[in-house]
């Protein structure tokens, strides 16, 4: 009888490295955009432990560049086309609150108490820069800036 679990084991582990086989054959990306990926991660300092921890970001990064294809193609009319970036291998939902600082809160968390506006104003701008008033400096990547401290 002690032949027998061990012909199990022997048959549950074949399953187990063909399974593993199959899941790495259909998640391994074509050679053409790996590279371009490689390339990019190396250029904006990607690192990932494994290729498992690499394939969310891969797959965020594939869809973003078929939206640069997708874009510029009919980008005929736009003044201006899209590329890569630093943010292409994150969504929106992870990109906003990392680079922002947003936080969405619920409305039922916020006062339902109504408030006025303090200034009255008679005359406004069409556009104003405050930039150039002095009001505010120009825009700065201030990476992940999202500290819950002020």
């Amino acid at each position: 009888m002690a032949p027998w679990p061990e012909r199990q084991i022997k048959v549950y582990m074949l399953m187990v490295w063909l399974c593993a086989a199959a899941w790495t054959s259909a998640v391994t990306p074509p050679n053409s955009t790996l590279a371009e990926y490689e390339q990019w991660m190396a250029r904006h300092g990607r690192i990932y432990k494994d290729n498992l921890e690499k394939a969310k970001p891969y797959g965020i990064f594939l869809e973003t560049l078929r939206f640069i294809e997708d874009f510029n193609s009919k980008a005929a009319n736009q003044s201006y086309k899209v590329g890569l970036n630093q943010f292409s291998d994150l969504t929106t939902e992870e990109c906003v609150p990392r680079y922002t600082g947003f936080r969405a809160t619920s409305r039922s968390s916020k006062s339902s108490a109504a408030t006025t506006f303090k200034y009255s104003m008679t005359q406004v701008p069409d556009s104003l820069n405050w930039v150039e008033k002095g009001v505010v400096g120009s825009i700065k990547d201030q990476g992940e800036c999202a500290s819950e401290t002020i």
